[in-house]
C-alpha cells in the first residue's frame, strides 16, 4: 500500500512488467527485462478492478520493445503505462518445466 487507500506504484509496475513479459511468453519465448520506464498517470484505489494491456512495438534480434498499460475497468481511465526492453533468451516447449533436461 502507498498512501492511504492508494495502490503503491511498485505493485503497479510489477503488473506492467508481468503483462509485457507475458506477451512474449504466450508466443513461446523466454525473456528477461533489460530496462523499463513507467509513467503514473492517475491514482489507483486499493481493490479497484483494472485491465492490463501489452503491445509489441518492435523486435530486432534478441531485443523486444513492448508497451504496457493499466486501465481502470470501471471508467477506462489510464492509470499507468510503461515501455520495456526485453532480451529474448530463447524458445520453450509449452508443458515442459524450464529445469527439465532433454
Amino acid at each position: 500500500m502507498g498512501y492511504e487507500g492508494v495502490t503503491h506504484g511498485g505493485i503497479q509496475f510489477c503488473l506492467l512488467d508481468d503483462v509485457m513479459a507475458n506477451l512474449l511468453y504466450l508466443r513461446g519465448f523466454t525473456c528477461v527485462t533489460a530496462k523499463a520506464d513507467v509513467r503514473f498517470r492517475n491514482p489507483l484505489g486499493i481493490g479497484e478492478a483494472v485491465e492490463l494491456y501489452g503491445e509489441m512495438v518492435r523486435q530486432r534480434g534478441p531485443l523486444a520493445i513492448i508497451e504496457g498499460r493499466i486501465v481502470r475497468a470501471s471508467d477506462d481511465t489510464l492509470i499507468a503505462e510503461s515501455t520495456g526492453h526485453f532480451m529474448v533468451k530463447g524458445r520453450f516447449q509449452p508443458g515442459l518445466d524450464a529445469s527439465s533436461s532433454a
